[in-house]
């Protein structure tokens, strides 16, 4: 239990953190100042490493997230925090997160802010714990936050490949490499062999997650544990750039660059969605049917999660122009890069058999199951585009994404 306590404060230390004491603190007004996403700029004065930067946002004066990767703390624990909630208390210039490490122990994490601005605040931080009501640790500590705007949680999704830009870097092996980010918050790296990409036969765990511009991963290779944090400084026009200010042993640091091309698998489209979704440019055939229709449970057995769930739907459908040939008879959705994606209008098969629409209507089915009866699927009816849930038992059309 102490070492879980030990754990839980130091991250608090480094969520938080304050400077200039000397400042009228009293004068400072939070209110809606603090709502938005936070990261820590700078540790006592000095810029913080990238592997010692935290996440922090407000989604309200009452509520709040965190996000952070941290090794070598006491006792040899880690932590891998991807948006772990925290109660939040503000009254006047005083904020405090109250979290419960476990039934016992207690952390409470104070900090006076003695600046805020629209960009950054400075503040400085009391941190006291209790196990069982009983004091047991407190300390103070002093840093710095910016606001993070930009937020590459999905842009980063799909297949990247690249290498590292900057002179020094530990990374530094003259050779290109592949990431495969999933949405479920995995990813997959690969090893090049002559033209061909192997996925690492060694790794394990490989996860992932993106707060803001803060990307951390980890994996096990052979029963150890690694890490590796990134800023991720722009996604833009299928370029993904990242930074990372590293500390050497000595304490001096330097600065690492990293930069991939988005890697397009052949047969799919990127659209430019929010999401970083590729869509495959074809529809699948299906041997045992005339109209290459499936049932849901068809579709989910032979594809699974190939299939688009229904926020990837949503996303076509919101942030696509959507135009209609009629001599073709096709629904064309053209994305926010200028790239389009073309959906016959297949009609869709009844329960009992009867096939509908053909050449004017369309039905493609998503992975997302409502109930037992009925499952969320794109429709195409009249020329108008929406989300429906139709029976399991009907058939549809599949698409499937990357």
């Amino acid at each position: 239990m102490m070492k879980r306590l030990l754990t839980f404060l130091f991250l608090a230390t480094v969520v938080f953190a304050g400077c200039s004491k000397d400042n009228d603190s009293n004068s400072v007004v939070l209110g809606d100042n603090i709502i938005g996403k936070w990261m820590k700029a700078d540790i006592n004065g000095l810029p913080a490493p990238t592997n010692e930067k935290v996440v922090f946002t407000f989604v309200s004066l009452t509520e709040a997230y965190r996000s952070g990767s941290f090794t070598n703390l006491p006792g040899n624990e880690a932590i891998w925090s991807d948006r772990f909630k925290m109660n939040v208390a503000i009254e006047g210039n005083k904020i405090t997160l109250t979290g419960a490490v476990d039934e016992h122990t207690t952390a409470v994490v104070e900090f006076d802010v003695s600046s805020i601005g629209a960009t950054e605040f400075s503040a400085t931080l009391k941190v006291t714990a209790t196990v069982d009501g009983n004091v047991v640790f407190s300390m103070e500590e002093a840093d710095r936050f910016v606001k993070v705007t930009d937020n590459y949680t999905q842009a980063v999704r799909g297949i990247w490949e690249g290498h590292v830009t900057s002179e020094q870097s530990e990374y530094d092996d003259n050779l290109n490499h592949r990431w495969q980010y999933n949405s479920d918050g995995t990813y997959v790296y690969y090893n090049q062999d002559g033209d061909s990409w192997i996925p690492n036969p060694t790794n394990t765990l490989n996860e992932y997650f993106v707060d803001g511009n803060l990307l951390c991963m980890r994996w096990i290779n052979n029963g150890v544990e690694y890490r590796e944090w990134w800023e991720i400084a722009s996604i833009e026009n299928n370029v993904m750039s990242w930074t990372a200010l590293r500390k050497r042993d000595d304490g001096t640091t330097y600065t690492a660059s990293f930069s991939m091309t988005k890697v397009i698998p052949e047969g799919y489209v990127d659209l430019g969605l929010p999401s970083g979704t590729l869509w495959k440019t074809e529809n699948e055939p299906n041997p045992a049917d005339t109209n290459d229709f499936y049932t849901y449970d068809e579709a989910v057995a032979a594809f699974g999660d190939m299939l688009p769930v229904k926020l990837q739907m949503n996303e076509l459908i919101e942030n696509c122009q959507w135009a209609y040939d009629d001599d073709n008879h096709t629904a064309i959705a053209t994305g926010p890069n200028g790239n389009t994606l073309v959906l016959p209008l297949m009609g869709k098969r009844s329960c009992n058999g009867n096939v509908l629409g053909v050449g004017v209507n369309a039905c493609y089915w998503s992975s997302t199951a409502k109930d037992d009866e009925l499952a969320w699927r794109l429709d195409i009816v009249n020329k108008n585009v929406y989300m429906y849930d139709g029976n399991k038992c009907a058939g549809a059309s599949v698409r499937l994404v990357w």
